[in-house]
């Protein structure tokens, strides 16, 4: 598919002829590309078919590019998508797709991240949920997944991932309790939230950082935002904890927007990475897609979100003792 994109770039688009497209290190879900053309490098994100095939992809990706929008118009740094003929989302039959402009940054990784990094992202986080406020039931679903059904079906594929499913199972089945209720919990504010804004999608740039990847932009809850990406930061997608810069995103949240996450009411709003699990297992499993490097990303995941759940679990105390102040 990607010759497919490459000919509507150079047939039907003000880019100049498409010179190479590299394949470079992005999300988990789309393809991300290094676009050289006579007239300059992008960046060019095949969107995967899985997701595009679900009911509610098309209205999903609408909302979130007008919000990137508004967050531009706010001045927020965010790389937005290229706009042509008033369409960002383009489709090279089928293969639907996203450009935007080259940025001239890196994400930093999980060993060098500091206090400064976590509170500049904090600072963002809060920019964003000050730009609207509202009044509404955040619209996020609770989890009630059969454990023991799953790693029935992931057996045949993967006995190992089964074994890890069932061996945790006590804890799968209590955290999505636990989860469930920091849902119900959650105070009817509604802002614009950005979900996916860990560490891998904010380039540092010269001139500051830039938030890229706004897909997952969407109105929900700026507490649940603000817990799970603030652990994320600390460290927890590597099933770490750094105290510090949890609070350094905490804190300079709170400065930007004046909200604050409750710890308590929102500890189990962590175990948010079930509703990732449940996907990748049944991604391990070929229910999701028929491509084989889809059912291996999964299998790898799916082992990895379970430790990180664990990890969680086992780091209650620590969390807990470091947001203190925010109970």
């Amino acid at each position: 598919m990607l010759d497919a994109v490459l000919r509507y770039i150079s047939e039907r688009l003000p880019l100049g002829e498409p010179l190479s497209a590299s394949r470079v290190q992005g999300g988990l879900m789309h393809k991300m590309y290094r676009l050289e053309t006579t007239r300059g490098t992008f960046a060019l994100k095949l969107l995967s078919p899985e997701v595009m095939s679900r009911p509610d992809a098309a209205s999903n990706f609408d909302r979130a590019e007008s919000l990137e929008d508004l967050l531009a118009d706010s001045g927020i740094p965010a790389s937005c998508a290229l706009t042509f003929d008033v369409y960002k989302r383009l489709d090279a039959g089928g293969q639907f797709f996203y450009i935007f402009d080259w940025i001239d940054g890196m994400a930093v990784g999980w060993d060098a991240l500091t206090e400064n990094h976590a509170s500049a992202a904090g600072s963002l986080l809060g920019r964003i949920h000050g730009i609207e406020r509202r009044e509404g039931v955040p619209a996020v679903d609770c989890v009630s997944v059969d454990w023991d059904m799953l790693a029935s079906r992931v057996r045949p594929r993967a006995p190992k991932l089964a074994e890890t499913i069932e061996q945790n199972r006590r804890l799968l089945y209590s955290a999505a309790d636990e989860y469930n209720a920091a849902i119900r919990r959650l105070p009817h504010i509604l802002t614009i939230t950005d979900g996916d804004m860990d560490a891998k999608n904010v380039m540092w740039t010269p001139s500051g950082p830039v938030i890229i990847d706004l897909e997952c932009l969407r109105y929900g809850s700026p507490f649940y935002d603000a817990w799970v990406l603030a652990l994320s930061w600390a460290g927890g997608d590597v099933c770490e904890f750094d105290g510090a810069r949890f609070r350094a995103f905490l804190d300079s949240y709170e400065r930007a927007c004046c909200l604050r996450p409750d710890a308590e009411a929102c500890f189990g709003l962590g175990f948010s990475r079930l509703e990732w699990l449940e996907y990748n297992v049944r991604r391990a499993c070929g229910e999701m897609s028929a491509d084989p490097e889809a059912a291996a990303l999964g299998l790898r995941e799916s082992a990895a979100t379970v430790e990180r759940i664990r990890f969680y679990s086992e780091s209650r105390d620590a969390i807990l003792r470091a947001a203190e102040r925010f109970i």
